[in-house]
């Protein structure tokens, strides 16, 4: 029975050698894996930041919204502004116009009343040397 207790105690030994070389491996390994130990709260607050990138990203969105909102608001002020520049500029061109064409009347008339002033000199020339043929 000695044979086989020694047996028995060789065999637990080596049993005993190769969980002691195991769990060195699995020490390594540990030291190997602790950074993914560490990982795990990392996972979490992953995790944690991606919820709150979600509630960060609703008010994005919701501020996004809110931006769309103003721009399209201000696009349509823009436009409303172009259209109203458009007609006072239309309202510019008229008066322009207007003004010139007035600006040419006026100076026709006065080139025609320059020629009557010249005329009816001429004939007031007429009529005075008339009278004094006459009389």
């Amino acid at each position: 029975m000695a044979t086989g207790h020694r047996g028995v105690s060789k065999l637990f030994s080596r049993a005993l050698d190769d969980v002691r070389k195991s769990r060195g491996q699995s020490w390594k390994n540990e030291d190997r894996l602790s950074p993914v130990s560490k990982k795990e709260p990392e996972h979490w607050k992953l995790q944690q930041l991606r919820e709150e990138n979600r509630g960060e990203s609703l008010q994005e969105c919701r501020s996004s919204q809110r931006m769309q909102r103003s721009e399209e608001s201000w696009q349509q002020e823009i436009r409303h502004l172009k259209e109203l520049l458009v007609e006072k500029d239309q309202q510019i061109w008229r008066v322009e116009h207007e003004r010139k064409t007035f600006a040419e009347a006026h100076v026709d008339t006065l080139a025609l009343l320059s020629s009557m002033q010249a005329a009816l000199k001429q004939e007031e020339q007429k009529c005075a040397s008339l009278q004094d043929q006459c009389c």
